[in-house]
């Protein structure tokens, strides 16, 4: 039989144990709730940090394949001198009458720079055409007093001070002749990567559109840095390469592929 104290005993129990679910349903109110595991939040923080805990190894992917390019390049060319060949001469010859057909047979004002311009310079004047034109030569045709050498005179002939002119300065130099735009630049030079690369740059631009830029040295095994600065300026979609020689051209403006 229950006595009085002991049912005084049972409400108090019954009463804490009402407040205590209270209390607790209380504070569960104030505690944030867990997202659902495909809900908005969680899927960001997911991919934050699958990127957070890729970053380094995409870092150290990233300076790796940098490293490797770095060590691929070739900074100079195994030789001293640009090509030459016969076949070299025919495709410069073949160069232009491309321009001259493409700017309809006008008189050309082309420049040769580097080596072997006597005999480049031969190659051109023979192939400008019936409209005729003017090829400026600058590199090996001039001694220390400006004097043409006799070795030049000798390549060129009669085509001296005809179509064949030797020019003052260094191929260094940047060229512009306000007289005439320029139609075709020839490269017959080679070197450090580089040099090549600003030498190329900085004459190329020169080149009206509708003409053409082209080299002789277009070899990656001899002429890897000269080959690799040619490729990195104009892209390999754009430079054309000769089938039977180390040529390549690059037609400049409208109409040039991209």
């Amino acid at each position: 039989m229950d006595t009085p104290g002991k049912l005084l005993l049972e409400h108090v129990i019954s009463e804490l144990q009402s407040a205590a679910e209270k209390i607790k349903m209380l504070l569960e109110l104030d505690e944030p709730k867990p997202a659902p595991r495909n809900s908005p939040a969680i899927t960001k923080y997911v991919i934050a940090e699958a990127v957070r805990k890729r970053e380094p190894e995409n870092k150290e992917a990233e300076a790796s394949r940098t490293q490797k390019k770095e060590e691929k390049r070739i900074d100079l060319d195994a030789m001293g001198d640009p090509p030459i060949s016969s076949q070299i001469v025919a495709d410069v010859a073949g160069f232009v009458e491309q321009v001259s057909g493409r700017l309809n047979g006008q008189n050309l004002n082309c420049i040769v720079l580097g080596k072997y311009t006597g005999a480049m310079a031969v190659a051109i004047s023979d192939s400008l055409g019936g409209a005729g034109g003017r090829v400026l030569c600058i590199g090996d045709c001039l001694d220390s007093d400006n004097r043409p050498l006799k070795e030049w005179l000798d390549v060129v002939g009669d085509r001296f001070r005809s179509t064949a002119f030797p020019v003052a300065g260094d191929i260094e130099d940047t060229f512009q002749d306000t007289e005439r735009p320029i139609d075709m630049i020839l490269f017959s030079t080679c070197g450090g990567y580089a040099d090549m690369a600003s030498l190329i740059s900085k004459w190329a631009g020169l080149v009206r559109p509708g003409g053409m830029v082209c080299g002789t040295q277009l070899d990656e095994s001899d002429y890897r840095a000269s080959s690799d600065a040619i490729m990195d300026i104009f892209g390999e979609g754009r430079v054309k390469r000769s089938e039977n020689s180390t040529c390549w051209n690059v037609r400049i403006g409208v109409g040039a592929e991209a």
